[in-house]
């Protein structure tokens, strides 16, 4: 087969360059490993976790996944929101609000869809928000299982504050850098069958 060595290059330089792509991650699910105590959601108690979006990675939904369930006399809302920065201090990005009518009075999973969002989240810190304002009493609140806070793609997004001192996750290799590198390969690979075919010697 006369050209089956270079079909495998043209494969090996292909191999190189898509790992040299950074991940790009979708769509991220938050949720709790519900190993914490059940957690209320009302006029004076709010819940929000931080996560950080990994250098290299862009998400472009949001998913959060709670096990929550309201009390006989809630009517607001409940409303998951995204914000940038961390504790809710940046700017509100995005929201979505579940009706008390669509939420039981036991404990059941509940989707709050943030997918798509209206502009991919960059590296950087963020936050997501449980809020209400319905009223205080266990009669009206809202509760949710709470424990760790957890990403569906920790890859992509993590949910502990990134190493203090300016450490960072290593760096991904640019495109270019891993094609000079491919082709550098293919280059010595080919020199080396020049060498060694039959017939064909190399000049001084």
């Amino acid at each position: 087969m006369k050209y089956t060595w270079a079909v495998g290059l043209a494969v090996f330089v292909s191999l190189c360059l898509g790992a040299g792509a950074p991940a790009r991650a979708s769509v991220v699910t938050f949720s709790t490993d519900q190993t914490g105590a059940n957690t209320q959601i009302d006029i004076d108690h709010t819940t929000i976790y931080n996560f950080y979006v990994l250098p290299g990675q862009s998400v472009t939904g949001i998913l959060g996944d709670f096990t929550i369930k309201r009390g006989s006399k809630t009517t607001e809302p409940i409303t998951f929101s995204l914000w940038s920065g961390v504790d809710g201090l940046g700017t509100r990005l995005a929201s979505i609000s579940l009706a008390a009518s669509s939420v039981s009075q036991s404990y059941e999973s509940r989707i709050f869809d943030l997918d798509p969002l209206g502009a991919p989240l960059g590296p950087g810190s963020y936050s997501v928000q449980l809020s209400s304002m319905t009223g205080d009493q266990g009669s009206r609140q809202y509760f949710f299982k709470g424990g760790r806070f957890q990403s569906s793609d920790p890859a992509a997004v993590s949910t502990v504050p990134p190493p203090s001192g300016g450490g960072t996750p290593p760096a991904v290799p640019e495109p270019s850098t891993v094609l000079s590198a491919a082709l550098g390969s293919v280059a010595a690979l080919a020199l080396a069958r020049r060498r060694h075919r039959p017939g064909i010697g190399t000049r001084a």
